[in-house]
C-alpha cells in the first residue's frame, strides 16, 4: 500500500525516474536528494515499512507495477543511487533493460538498483512473476533474477546507455552500524 508520493514531478524525459522509501527510514532524505538532483521526471513513493530492510526490498516490484500503470517507460534507481539522466532512451526493441551490476562484492552480475521497464503484456507478466517469487526470496533481488530466468519478457543488455552516469550507495551515509563496507560504486 502506498501511503503518498515524496516527489512528483512533471515527465519531460521519454521516462520516468522512480524510486521509494519507507516510512522514518534514512531512504526517505534519499528520496529528497534524489528529487533536487533529477528535478524533473521523478516520483518516490512513501510506504509502511515491513519491519527489515530485506524484508522492504521487496517491495519494489509493487512500487515498479504501479509506476508503470501511469507512464510508457520506467527507470527505476535504488533511493540510495544517483544518475545523470540520459535525455533519450536506449536503442533495441525490449521490455526489460538491465544493467551490469558494479558493486565489486556482490555475486549477481545484474544490478537490481538500475532498471529500465516498458510498459507492456509482456512486462506486466514479469512483474508479476517477480512479485510472486518474493513471496519465497530473503530479497528482491533473488526474486528479480529468478524472473528474469522465466524469459516472459525480452531483456536487453543497456549497460552503455549508463555507462560514466551512475552510482551505487553515494546518497546514505556510511554507517558503521548498519551495513557497514557498503563502499561507494561508479559505474
Amino acid at each position: 500500500m502506498i501511503l503518498k508520493t515524496v516527489a512528483d514531478l512533471p515527465q519531460e524525459r521519454p521516462y520516468l525516474i522512480v524510486s521509494f522509501a519507507t516510512e522514518g527510514s534514512e531512504y526517505v532524505a534519499c528520496c529528497e536528494k534524489q528529487a533536487e538532483l533529477f528535478q524533473h521526471g521523478y516520483r518516490a513513493y512513501l510506504l509502511p515499512s515491513k519491519g527489515a530492510w530485506d524484508k522492504n526490498t521487496k517491495l519494489k516490484p509493487q512500487v515498479i507495477y504501479t509506476a508503470l500503470r501511469s507512464a510508457e517507460w520506467v527507470l527505476w534507481i535504488d533511493a540510495d543511487c544517483t544518475i545523470n539522466p540520459p535525455d533519450n532512451l536506449p536503442s533495441g526493441t525490449f521490455d526489460i533493460g538491465v544493467i551490469d551490476n558494479i558493486h565489486p562484492e556482490h555475486a549477481a552480475a545484474i544490478s537490481a538498483g538500475f532498471i529500465l521497464f516498458r510498459r507492456s503484456r509482456q512486462t506486466f507478466d514479469f512483474m508479476r512473476a517477480w512479485l510472486r517469487r518474493c513471496q519465497y526470496s530473503r530479497r528482491d533481488h533473488g526474486a528479480f533474477l529468478y524472473a528474469l530466468s522465466k524469459k516472459l519478457a525480452k531483456v536487453e543488455n543497456i549497460t552503455p546507455w549508463l555507462e560514466g552516469r551512475h552510482a551505487i550507495n553515494n546518497l546514505l551515509p556510511e554507517s558503521a552500524d548498519w551495513r557497514p563496507n557498503r563502499g561507494v560504486h561508479y559505474g
